[in-house]
């Protein structure tokens, strides 16, 4: 190709050179100049990289064409430098190898031109080409898996974004009216009565005002919270310090926590029986409700309802602390103070509703679905976990604990225990650890496992690897077994056992569900600043769901005015699906109970015990405990 004559003082721009080159603009780019000069005499503009030592002017070989200025197809029309100086024919010293310039359907159909514009293998067969295609569509397969999650998690996020969008818009019509909320607005012709699940956690005013008064106690609990901004740092510090040493005896003596007292007893940092002082909010006296006129109650600005209903908003809702300010005609520190102090109020004052259930409240009771399923009723708890995310720390160490690679983010995970109709109790929720924590290890720190009496047994799921654990506490662990490595089904004998556990372990999956349905504060992702608020929200709202109907599988549908999840596991409720099986030790008893049993039933003057009061009789003596410290000393 003979070289161009071009004058430089015509040149004034980037495009008068392209012009008088006859080239794109963009191949200007591609240019890669040294710092040689040119070899032709008289020339001083320095050579570009792989143009055979010439200027652009000289010699116009650095950017290809497909066709010779006469008209000939170029003898090396090759795509070098294109997209950048690593396609040029030499790059960092070392040579590429010869493009492929072929019209194969292959190299069409992944979009290169048969200009040899991109770097292929030159033999016909293209091994690389096609190991490259099969790589892509086993990546391409995963790939529509994983939009296929992430189209059902936006579904979910778009169908919880409208339900937020609603309450938002709700709550954008009350700021517009400027109208100031209060707890009246629940009553039937308030504001709020036709939303009052939306807003609480109970479906109408009354299930709300009987809850309220059944917290509040005759001792006014509700009434006398202490603001919390006014509770030292000594003070928190030794309230926590006697709620452990208290966990703690009761850990080595065998007895629950939570199992003596009456609910709100040993409150006092938290509440206040009589906390007249100003706390600086504004407030003034109330007027004693009626029937409590010689209870002595707190300056208040609001309420105590209307904190309940603080509460709601906040947890229930997910509304800011500044947004329900503006609605309740309050400052948001007393929004503030409103949610913490009811968080500790409602999660000790719930515990002392919700103790460890004894042997004998657990028989009154049981689903007939497990019996069926199992053959007998040793399954004592129903463990699970679960992990809701949190934001990402900016400090590395506390990103990395923080981070689950079970849900690839940094999440706070809490383990859950139920019965097997989906009650839950105070000892059964642990506390939040960070993500990176793994079931097995969470299990042994939170000593969950110790409020199973001994012989009964916990279903859990593959992930919990826990049978070790177990056995040093004398009880059993049914879980379904996982797939080995290469192993494509499971065996013939391990698919029954995963069905049964599938079928029964629906009441911890579905209080999982509840729990995150009832309190919107989980859906976003949980701020640094509110770990320890998240650990008290958790808690309560767990609680809070054995207001709720049980989940038993083989019930009739048809009786009305079934009794509440606490009901049935506390205070002796009945429903259809349950039954009494303290008749039958021999479908709960161990062998060192059995016994017992026959040995008071053939005993003079027994009988005319019934066997229900035979059993209740072996189940006062406590044998767990008993064989429990016989099979530690074993151990040992």
């Amino acid at each position: 190709m003979a070289p161009l004559i071009i004058r430089l003082a015509d040149i004034r721009s980037r495009k008068d050179l392209v012009d008088k080159l006859n080239v794109d603009i963009k191949s200007l780019d591609l240019v890669v100049l040294t710092k040689t000069t040119c070899k032709h005499d008289g020339c001083n503009l320095p050579a570009a990289q792989n143009n055979h030592n010439q200027c652009i002017l000289c010699n116009q070989q650095w950017y290809p064409r497909e066709l010779n200025s006469d008209g000939t197809k170029n003898k090396y029309c090759r795509g070098y430098g294109l997209y950048g100086p690593q396609f040029m024919r030499e790059y960092n010293g070392v040579a590429a190898p010869k493009s492929c310039c072929c019209d194969t359907e292959e190299c069409l159909k992944v979009g290169y031109s048969h200009c040899g514009m991109m770097m292929f293998p030159p033999d016909d067969d293209h091994p690389k080409l096609n190991s490259a295609l099969s790589y892509n569509q086993d990546i391409t397969a995963k790939v529509e898996v994983l939009d296929a999650e992430n189209l059902q998690l936006r579904l979910e996020n778009k169908k919880l974004a409208m339900e937020n969008a609603e309450l938002k818009r709700k709550v954008e019509v009350l700021e517009q009216k400027k109208c100031v909320i209060s707890y009246d607005d629940l009553k039937p012709d308030g504001i709020l009565a036709d939303y009052v699940s939306a807003f609480t956690f109970f479906p109408d005013f009354k299930a709300n005002d009987l809850f309220l008064d059944l917290i509040n106690g005759n001792s006014g609990i509700c009434e006398n919270i202490k603001r919390y901004h006014h509770v030292t740092v000594e003070e928190r510090v030794k309230y926590n310090d006697e709620i452990r040493a208290r966990k703690e005896q009761a850990t080595q003596a065998g007895v629950a926590d939570g199992n003596e007292g009456e609910a709100g007893e040993d409150l006092d940092v938290i509440m206040a029986e009589a906390a007249l002082e100003d706390d600086g909010s504004d407030e003034v006296m109330e007027e004693a409700p009626i029937g409590s006129a010689q209870k002595k109650t707190r300056n208040r600005k609001l309420h105590w309802k209307t904190e309940y209903l603080v509460y709601c908003f906040f947890v229930r809702c997910n509304i800011s602390m500044t947004r329900i300010a503006a609605l309740f005609g309050i400052r948001r520190t007393l929004v503030h103070d409103i949610v913490y102090g009811w968080a500790n109020m409602l999660c000790d004052t719930l515990a002392k509703f919700f103790p460890v259930p004894t042997r004998s409240q657990m028989l009154r009771a049981y689903p007939k679905s497990v019996i069926k399923k199992f053959g007998h009723e040793h399954i004592f708890m129903l463990l699970d976990a679960t992990e809701i995310f949190a934001e990402a720390a900016s400090m590395k160490s506390v990103n990395a604990i923080l981070y689950s690679a079970y849900k690839h983010h940094s999440t706070l995970k809490w383990l859950v225990g139920c019965d097997p109709i989906g009650t839950v109790w105070d000892d059964s929720i642990s506390d939040g650890y960070p993500g990176a924590v793994s079931d097995p290890i969470q299990t042994t720190v939170t000593k969950i496992l110790e409020q199973i009496p001994f012989g009964c047994a916990v279903e859990v799921d593959k992930g919990f690897l826990i049978e070790n654990d177990c056995a040093l506490l004398g009880i059993h662990c049914i879980r379904p077994m996982k797939m080995l490595q290469l192993q494509t089904q499971q065996s013939k004998e391990d698919v029954p056992l995963t069905q049964k556990v599938g079928k029964t372990r629906i009441p911890i999956e579905q209080i999982n569900g509840q729990m995150k349905n009832s309190a919107s504060f989980f859906d976003k992702r949980i701020s640094l600043h509110h770990i320890g608020l998240a650990d008290l929200f958790c808690r309560c709202s767990y609680l809070l769901q054995n207001f709720k109907l049980g989940f038993i599988q083989q019930h009739s549908g048809t009786k009305k005015g079934r009794p509440c999840k606490a009901h049935i596991r506390w205070y002796d409720g009945e429903d259809d699906g349950l039954i009494d099986i303290r008749p039958f030790v021999e479908m709960w008893g161990t062998t060192s109970e059995i016994k017992r049993w026959n040995e008071i039933r053939e005993m003079p003057g027994n009988e005319d015990l019934t066997r229900e009061e035979i059993s209740e009789i072996v189940l006062a003596e406590d044998w767990p405990t008993r064989l429990r410290k016989e099979h530690i000393e074993r151990l040992s």
